[in-house]
């Protein structure tokens, strides 16, 4: 039994159902809006700046698709693009449940 497989499976997966249910049962119910989803945006593209200029000193990526060295900086910047846009639409879903719910 691999502890970094348990580790990985709870935060990619166990988190952010929790996190799914806790905003579900326990947060306040508020309209939010378009402009939230597009400020929620700020942790994605922060977090990608981050490991691209970490990885431009140290030559380590957290995750295999964003290694420059091994892809270039066109695919990690497309990935990250990819990831920003699923990140606003996992937004925008947020937002119409809040509608539903307020």
């Amino acid at each position: 039994s691999d502890p970094e497989f348990y580790t990985d499976h709870a935060f990619h997966t166990l988190v952010p159902l929790g996190v799914a249910v806790w905003f579900w049962v326990a947060s306040a119910r508020v309209r939010l809006g378009v402009l939230d989803a597009v400020v929620w945006l700020a942790y994605p593209l922060g977090y990608g700046g981050y490991v691209l200029l970490r990885g431009a000193v140290t030559a380590e990526y957290p995750y295999f698709f964003l290694d420059v060295g091994r892809f270039g900086y066109g695919a990690v910047l497309l990935n990250l693009g990819g990831f920003a846009a699923l990140f606003f639409v996992l937004g925008l879903v947020v937002v119409w449940l809040s509608r539903r719910r307020a």
